[in-house]
């Protein structure tokens, strides 16, 4: 028994998130709100080999919704985003956890001959209720705001040294010495 298969099309669509379940959740205050961004990519592909992505909520518990049920994902980016708005009702106790469970799925060209294989991605995201304190950063905004910390705290010792050369230059030239 031979099998020969014929595969003229070949997707490599992915989806990338920060939150991961269940070391890293979504944490969400009572009675709040969160959104939650997902990058969507098409990347090694011919030109032109754009693909049409359809999310689908499978497991929301009442707290997910979608701000966009369909995305066309060019070629060879991986830009195009795709969002999740939480909300925890207002009487939920801290502690309360949910898992909101989502489908990419990718969907096959309309004049596609023969089998036709769609592809998907299912992704799950872990959202714990806590006590409100302060906005949850993601882990891109953490790294950009220690960046951020860093680059200021040398700016500030750079200013320091110029103050403490400029005192000490002015200090010289009033005590009238002479360089050499």
């Amino acid at each position: 028994f031979v099998l020969i298969l014929i595969i003229n099309n070949v997707n490599a669509f992915g989806v990338s998130y920060s939150y991961l379940c269940p070391e890293n959740p979504v944490i969400v205050s009572s009675g709040g709100e969160a959104k939650v961004e997902f990058g969507l990519q098409n990347m090694n592909v011919k030109e032109g080999e754009d693909v049409n992505v359809f999310v689908r909520l499978k497991n929301n518990e009442g707290i997910a919704s979608l701000d966009n049920d369909r995305y066309l994902v060019r070629a060879n980016t991986k830009d195009t985003k795709a969002f999740v708005t939480l909300k925890i009702p207002e009487n939920v106790k801290t502690g309360k956890s949910y898992d909101v469970v989502l489908d990419f799925i990718v969907n096959p060209k309309e004049n596609a001959q023969g089998v036709v294989f769609g592809i998907g991605n299912e992704v799950r995201i872990c959202v714990s209720v806590e006590k409100y304190v302060g906005p949850v950063l993601s882990p891109e905004e953490i790294k950009d705001k220690n960046l951020k910390s860093i680059l200021m705290g040398f700016g500030i010792l750079i200013i320091i040294v110029l103050a403490v050369i400029v005192i000490i230059i002015s200090r010289r030239k009033n005590k009238r010495f002479i360089w050499s």
